[in-house]
């Protein structure tokens, strides 16, 4: 059985990227400009990147909802 090297990572709206295992940990490379501020950043695991990536997501939609208020 081998261990996956690549992981896509999505959040609630959709894809924003991959992680792909490098020595130091989880390189991640966006695919959404939303997600541009993460791109390059190593990470311990997919899912540190994942919850980083639904974490800036978040602060993203409560920015747009106060630009509309």
């Amino acid at each position: 059985m081998t261990t996956a090297s690549a992981f896509i990572i999505e959040t609630t709206e959709s894809a924003v990227g991959v992680v792909v295992l490098q020595d130091d940990g989880y390189r991640f490379f966006a695919s959404n400009p939303r997600a541009q501020s993460l791109d390059g950043r190593i990470f311990k695991s997919p899912a540190q990147a994942e919850r980083e990536a639904r974490r800036l997501e978040s602060a993203s939609a409560a920015g747009r909802a106060l630009m509309r208020a």
